[in-house]
């Protein structure tokens, strides 16, 4: 049965003298600023999104298309239309 991250990660805590540390191996920070312990989910996803970003960006090589388009031009839109800067007239 599933469990709420702080349920399980303070019985993980109590396992693990290097807790920290090991969850920086997943990507995730300090569990007070993650929101796990409040089991903010919200709060987790964007904190774990931006160190997935930063982990990517330090491997991808840039390309010029990165330079031309914001970050979330790849999201589809509410017009149905890309996002992807084609001419839509």
């Amino acid at each position: 049965m599933a469990q709420a991250p702080a349920t399980y990660i303070r019985k993980f805590d109590k396992e693990n003298e290097n807790l920290e540390r090991t969850l920086a191996t997943h990507l995730i920070g300090k569990p007070e600023q993650f929101g796990i312990w409040e089991n903010d989910y919200g709060k987790f996803f964007a904190k774990r999104c931006q160190k997935l970003s930063k982990e990517l960006q330090k491997r991808i090589l840039p390309n010029q298309v990165d330079e031309r388009l914001p970050a979330d031009s790849a999201v589809d839109t509410a017009d149905g239309s890309s996002g992807w800067g084609e001419d839509e007239s």
